[in-house]
């Protein structure tokens, strides 16, 4: 499967993304919990993966704003360093389908899911992502998610931006930990293979801690559970024994 093939099923929210955990002071979801409606023919990046495929995540704020991008104060790299106290990043451009384009302003803090640009022009980083789930708001201590289901947690109104949003609230402390730490048990790689005589690629799984450390990573929280779920799941069951 090739980075765009992520049709099907349903986009879960509009722009931006959090969750959140009762036990971590998130807000817990309830009975026929009212979710906002969403096109369909579009899905995220599945969470796990985004991790693997990622050059680097990032926190922090927009200082400034131009034409075709902005300028991104790092706070704290969560995956990969660079020796940079500021990275130039290109506009995210969604898909028109689902969302409109983000209205990026200075103060306004963020995670960042990042590649490379393929080419050396001043935007030197690209946002990751099919419908807006490489950027995901900051506000106070926490982190807003709104492009993935996850379980247990409520879709509520939430102040962030400047724009209310229904959203995922999660403790930042916690979601900081759960992506620092999801490398250390797992792996994503591009891998090439022939269909229909065509040659495709997909990105691939796998686990590279032993199945105990594995468990005390799920322990940790809803989010950690959530993302080793998605990616035990996708990795072949004997490697899972």
């Amino acid at each position: 499967m090739g980075r765009f093939a992520f049709i099907g099923t349903v986009l879960l929210a509009a722009a931006i993304l959090s969750a959140s955990f009762t036990q971590a002071g998130g807000d817990e979801a309830a009975a026929g919990t009212d979710r906002q409606p969403v096109p369909m023919d579009f899905a995220p990046i599945p969470f796990s993966r985004l991790i693997g495929m990622a050059d680097l995540v990032a926190t922090g704020s927009v200082e400034a704003v131009g034409d075709a991008g902005f300028r991104f104060r790092v706070d704290e790299f969560l995956v990969n360093e660079e020796d940079l106290a500021f990275l130039n990043i290109a506009k995210y451009a969604p898909p028109e389908a689902i969302l409109s384009p983000t209205t990026y302003a200075s103060g306004q803090r963020f995670v960042l899911f990042l590649t490379r640009a393929k080419s050396a022009a001043d935007q030197a980083w690209n946002i990751l992502g099919i419908a807006g789930e490489g950027q995901m708001p900051l506000e106070g201590e926490y982190v807003f998610i709104g492009a993935y289901d996850i379980d247990g947690l409520e879709y509520r109104s939430y102040e962030v931006h400047g724009a209310t949003r229904k959203l995922q609230r999660y403790d930042l402390g916690l979601f900081r930990h759960a992506v620092k730490n999801y490398r250390d048990c797992f792996a994503w790689r591009l891998v090439t293979y022939i269909q229909n005589e065509k040659e495709r690629t997909r990105w691939v799984p796998a686990r590279t801690c032993p199945l105990e450390s594995v468990s005390a990573y799920r322990d940790m929280s809803l989010l950690h559970e959530y993302l080793a779920a998605e990616t035990m799941q996708k990795i072949p069951t004997i490697e899972n024994r």
